[in-house]
């Protein structure tokens, strides 16, 4: 028996845009970055450890008003 997965392949330029908006903090954790764009959180989180960024899987921001 075969089994199907259902994969699909994105541009380095699309990786590269959500790497990006993660590095200036448009999204705290690869679960939103994934959310926001019906991506796997996993396949978030592997894109940032190719691109360097593990550092940041984590990370939480503090926003305070002026």
């Amino acid at each position: 028996m075969t089994r199907v997965v259902n994969q699909r392949r994105y541009s380095e330029a699309f990786k590269r845009q959500v790497l990006d908006e993660i590095r200036v903090g448009k999204w705290s954790t690869p679960y939103a970055a994934g959310k926001a764009y019906n991506i796997s959180p996993t396949t978030v989180t592997h894109w940032m450890d190719e691109g360097g960024l593990t550092h940041l899987r984590g990370r939480t921001m503090e926003v305070k008003a002026l």
